[in-house]
């Protein structure tokens, strides 16, 4: 329910901005008038604000939010058999936001290795050629 009022609060807020860059004036909406039409502000900036972003880490716990009623197996294996609330679903995408910035990481140590590598035999085989043509000249 939460999920669903956070995305309908975010699409009316960009249609305005649209809107507004469009026409080039103002944004007529109020954010905090829109955002208490749907729920109290301190709720909203505590938590659909900061983990309702996150949900792009697991497409699969979006797609969980995305339905109209899950069914239970769906559930457990989505939330790993914890209990679905804002802290649980805090851990959870975290720990698949960390795990993707470790991979993220890993994959650009390697390729740095490998750019590393590829430079090193250049330079090598350059060197190995210039002592060549050195050894030739004299």
């Amino acid at each position: 329910m939460s999920y669903m009022k956070y995305c309908k609060i975010n699409e009316i807020l960009s249609k305005e901005m649209e809107l507004a860059s469009l026409e080039e004036i103002a944004p007529v909406i109020l954010i905090e008038s829109l955002i208490t039409v749907f729920m109290a502000s301190s709720t909203y900036y505590q938590y659909p604000f900061k983990i309702f972003p996150m949900l792009s880490y697991d497409p699969a716990m979006e797609s969980w939010f995305e339905e109209d009623e899950p069914d239970k197996d769906h559930t457990k294996a989505v939330w790993e058999g914890l209990k679905p609330n804002f802290s649980n679903l805090q851990k959870l995408l975290e720990g698949k936001k960390a795990a993707m910035d470790y991979r993220a990481k890993q994959k650009e140590r390697e390729e740095s290795e490998k750019e590393k590598e590829k430079i090193g035999w250049i330079f090598s085989t350059i060197f190995a050629n210039s002592c060549t043509i050195f050894y030739f000249q004299q």
